[in-house]
Formats: structure tokens, sequence, C-alpha cells
């Protein structure tokens, strides 16, 4: 049993570093959005649900390293719902 898991601890570390080698890291140059949010509410209390999804667009863009406003951004938010 301790021997095959030291072959295949070792295995897992070849592997491991075997892929650091061959990778690289990239740059995304992300630009102005251009995005649409539809969304339909049974109730006015479910918005949260809808401001986590624009947030979650927004935050990754105003942070390093691409340091955008939103204003730079074409984003429109479309509300409609039962009420």
């Amino acid at each position: 049993y301790s021997r095959y898991r030291y072959v295949s601890l070792l295995l897992l570390s070849l592997l491991t570093v075997s892929s650091n080698a061959w990778s690289e890291r990239v740059q995304t140059p992300y630009q102005s959005q251009k995005v649409l949010f539809d969304f339909y509410f049974d109730a006015p209390q479910k918005i949260n649900s809808g401001l986590y999804w624009i947030r979650s667009l927004l935050n990754p863009l105003m942070a390093a390293p691409y340091n955008t406003t939103p204003e730079e951004h074409n984003i429109i938010v479309l509300i409609h719902g039962t009420e």
C-alpha cells in the first residue's frame, strides 16, 4: 500500500511541475462592456438576486488591473414582474 502511495504522489508532483512549465499567465484586455440584464421578479423583495448579478459583473472590472468605472460601460437593466 505504501509503495503505491509513494508512486502516486511522485507522479502527481511530476504532473504539477510539468503543467506549471507549460502554463502562461494571460491578462485579458477587457474593453467597455455592453450588457443587458433582463430580470423578472414575482416579488419586489427578490431584487437582491438581480443586484448580485450586476455586482458580479462590475466588481472584477473595477478592481486592479482593469480599474474601470461603471460609467465606462453601457449597462441596461430591465426589471419587470407581477407587481
